[in-house]
């Protein structure tokens, strides 16, 4: 055994490696594989870390290249593996790729329709709850209007209450006036001095129309009977201002009487007698003896479709017939034509004042109820105070 052992060949790894220690990549020595002193070759460090690959310790001193980690290099005798190819696409690939395509772009229509609906359905949703939220900040705001308008407002009528009410007093002087024959002179000062004071105007910027309707009529009602006091109290004022003169000489002719107006006879068709009243220019007390024999009257006449008067001598009757060339005339008891003279200005005159204080009482005979102004305002001020309070 010991024989064939011997004369088995022995492998040389220097024949395989090209016979020379140093040519391991064409011909040129490696590093750190310098032959040694003694002829043999130092065992390379070799260790296959990666496929195809061969570790290569680089000798002390000398750092890697940049980018190659240390004992790591890539064999460039290891075979490349060959490039790869894309794998045919056949035509029913392609066909499904395409009907896949067609598909998606109809679901993004859809999708896209979807949207469009979801966000009109949203803005309709959006219009419907914000509609009901906005009016009812709409609504408010009109609330807060009304009740800052009603406290306003309850002010001015509760001054025009107090303030109507002082025409009481100018009333019943007016009546003690009357009732004395003496001119109530201070009344009249009074009247002229006297507004009202409330009218549309006061309900300017109040916003009476967002209160309740119950309330709006009590404020128009109010304002409307405002409005025919001043009227009523302008055509008072007017009547006093004029009826003075005439009917401070009625009550003074009362105690001394005076012809003031006359009759007059004149033929008229055929045989018949007609007659007239006729204004004396210058009248005469009743107390007289001596009464004028030819008086001049104002005789009525029409001139240009007027009717006017005209100055004619007359003769007073004291016997004989009532006509003649020139017109004859009859004194009228005063007396007897108190009623259309001066005494019909003193019936104008309480008319008025009645028309006033029917407004500041109103009427309370039976069937005919009618509430007055100062009644009205005492409830409309409570009923403006109380919507006021209970919308804060």
């Amino acid at each position: 055994m010991s024989e064939e052992k011997q004369k088995k060949p022995r492998i040389n790894l220097k024949d395989r490696l090209g016979k020379n220690p140093a040519t391991v990549t064409g011909g040129a020595v490696a590093p750190g594989l310098a032959p040694r002193a003694d002829g043999s070759s130092p065992p390379p460090s070799v260790r296959p870390s990666i496929p195809g690959g061969v570790g290569i310790a680089p000798p002390p001193g000398i750092a890697p290249p940049p980018g190659i980690a240390p004992q790591l290099a890539v064999n460039p005798f290891a075979p490349k593996p060959p490039p790869q190819k894309a794998a045919p696409v056949s035509a029913e690939q392609q066909t499904i790729k395409v009907e896949l395509g067609e598909e998606v772009h109809e679901e993004r229509k859809k999708a896209s329709r979807r949207t469009l609906i979801f966000a009109v359905i949203g803005a309709v949703a959006g219009l419907a709850l914000g509609y009901p939220i906005g009016g009812m900040r709409a609504d408010k705001a009109r609330s807060d209007m009304a009740q800052r308008g009603a406290a306003d407002l309850e002010k001015d009528v509760t001054d025009t209450t107090t303030k109507v009410k002082s025409l009481d007093e100018t009333l019943d002087a007016i009546d003690d006036g009357l009732a004395k024959k003496k001119f109530p002179a201070e009344a009249v000062g009074a009247l002229s001095s006297f507004a009202v004071g409330f009218s549309s105007a006061n309900l300017d910027n109040r916003s009476v129309g967002n209160m309740p309707n119950a309330l709006q009529k009590q404020v128009f009602n109010f304002l409307s009977k405002c409005e025919d006091l001043e009227d009523k109290k302008d055509a008072l004022k007017n009547v006093l201002g004029y009826s003075q003169k005439s009917l401070e000489t009625a009550w003074a002719e009362e105690q001394k009487p005076q012809f003031k107006l006359a009759v007059s006879f004149r033929p008229g068709a055929g045989n018949n007698m007609l007659a007239e009243i006729v204004q004396l220019k210058d009248s005469w007390a009743m107390a007289e003896t001596a009464w004028p024999k030819e008086p001049t009257i104002l005789a009525p006449v029409v001139r240009e479709g007027k009717h006017t008067t005209e100055e004619k001598k007359a003769a007073r009757w004291e016997k004989g017939d009532l006509t003649g060339t020139t017109p004859i005339v009859i004194p009228i008891e005063p007396s007897s034509v108190a009623g259309f003279t001066d005494e019909r200005v003193a019936l104008q005159l309480r008319k008025a004042v009645s028309d006033v204080r029917s407004i500041l009482k109103g009427d309370q005979t039976p069937g005919r109820e009618v509430s007055g102004l100062e009644d009205d305002g005492g409830k409309l001020a409570e009923a403006l105070s109380n919507f006021s309070i209970r919308n804060k």
